[in-house]
């Protein structure tokens, strides 16, 4: 046992042995705990995208003194059109932030609400889960079947909806571990069923550039209720840029603004300087 230091004639506070033991507990992220751990050069490295990593002849930008001490608000701006113009979004407002991870805390973070039931799915890559349970909210699954060809199935998740009163949902697409993307008609059946039953929508689409039938409009475009997440990390291969984005209409998008007032302020100058060219040549 251990005491606070004090002055004569105050009492004294016994502290627990680990000062952390009063705190709000959360589980832990193992599957990132993991990857973290393996060793590079591993022959199969399956936690990557894939894309091979930009050689020298990367046209990386010179900085100027305007890109340390100007506004960063003009490149941001023209990141967000060029990113909206490839997601087939136009219209649609963007918060960039330091990748994918960041991007989906800050899509849930201001919707999630303590004890109220998210739908996520299963199996799933579990950072929307643990984002979930870290803010106090309670999980639902969603279930993919194996012998359905893990396909999203949007009869079901009305069914969850209406059994537990969830008003917020959490999906992958392509489906994150599978790869099972969904089609045209799929992703319009479930943006009805979100509209319908007055929910919001998050939609992880780091893996959008992978689909067969190649790049489809990002889910944030269907409608005001769904928002997207994505980063260049998979598709381009630029993992170490850290950039990525929440994409969506004005009013769920200036909430997760709001928020990353708190995280990270602004996106960093010269990442977004170089994810403006990978943009460019796509």
């Amino acid at each position: 046992m251990c005491y606070r230091a004090c002055t004569p004639g105050r009492t004294v506070v016994p502290m627990a042995e680990d000062p952390t033991s009063s705190l709000r507990s959360f589980p832990p992220f193992e599957y990132m705990a993991w990857a973290k751990a393996v060793p590079a050069g591993a022959r199969f490295a399956m936690h990557g995208s894939g894309i091979p990593a930009p050689g020298p002849d990367l046209p990386v930008p010179t900085l100027t003194s305007e890109d340390w001490t100007g506004p960063v608000a003009p490149l941001r701006e023209a990141f967000v059109e060029r990113l909206t113009r490839l997601l087939q979004a136009p219209g649609r407002a963007a918060v960039l932030t330091a990748g994918a991870s960041e991007a989906l805390f800050l899509a849930l973070g201001p919707f999630v609400q303590p004890d109220a039931p998210v739908v996520v799915e299963e199996p799933a890559y579990r950072a929307m889960e643990r984002v979930v349970q870290f803010l106090g909210g309670r999980p639902v699954h969603l279930v993919r079947e194996e012998g359905c060809g893990w396909q999203l199935d949007p009869e079901r998740l009305d069914a969850a909806l209406a059994r537990t009163g969830a008003r917020l949902v959490g999906l992958t697409d392509p489906h994150n571990p599978t790869g099972v993307g969904a089609s045209a008609a799929t992703r319009r059946a479930v943006v009805d069923v979100i509209e319908r039953r007055g929910a919001l929508l998050v939609v992880d689409e780091i893996f959008a550039a992978f689909r067969e039938e190649g790049q489809a409009p990002a889910w944030a475009a269907l409608s005001e209720r769904v928002v997207s997440v994505g980063s260049l990390t998979k598709g381009w291969g630029l993992g170490a840029l850290r950039l990525g984005w929440v994409l969506g209409a004005s009013s769920p998008v200036r909430r997760c603004a709001q928020l990353f007032d708190l995280l990270g302020v602004i996106p960093p100058t010269g990442t977004v300087r170089v994810g403006l060219l990978a943009l460019d040549a796509a």
